[in-house]
């Protein structure tokens, strides 16, 4: 069990710590209904991370997770395609930046 909590650990401090949950909270406390989108907020951030835990526990259950040997297989092979993912959409990201001396585009704001 410990093991299983020290290997969650991160994942769980870097979803505590993620900047979008943050700003929310910072336009909430400024917004004109801060004592009711506050308590609301926190309330729907708990379900959905508990919906999220409930799902991933339900395929990792079913799955035989911890009993099976073919399991850590299959999770290298998903972290794979994620990597293989996010390597893409960086890639992406990459190919669209903007020429050396060329002026980037400015984004607008609405």
């Amino acid at each position: 069990m410990g093991r299983a909590i020290s290997e969650v650990l991160p994942y769980a401090i870097g979803v505590a710590i993620s900047p979008i949950p943050i700003i929310a909270v910072i336009l909430m406390l400024f917004s004109q209904r801060a004592k009711v989108n506050g308590p609301v907020f926190l309330l729907g951030w708990v379900i959905g991370l508990s919906v999220v835990t409930a799902v991933v526990y339900a395929i990792a259950h079913a799955a035989n997770a911890a009993t099976d040997s073919t399991a850590s297989d299959t999770v290298s092979w998903i972290k794979v395609g994620v990597g293989l993912v996010l390597v893409g959409a960086a890639r992406r990201q990459y190919a669209k930046r903007p020429a050396p001396g060329e002026e980037p585009a400015m984004q607008s704001s609405r």
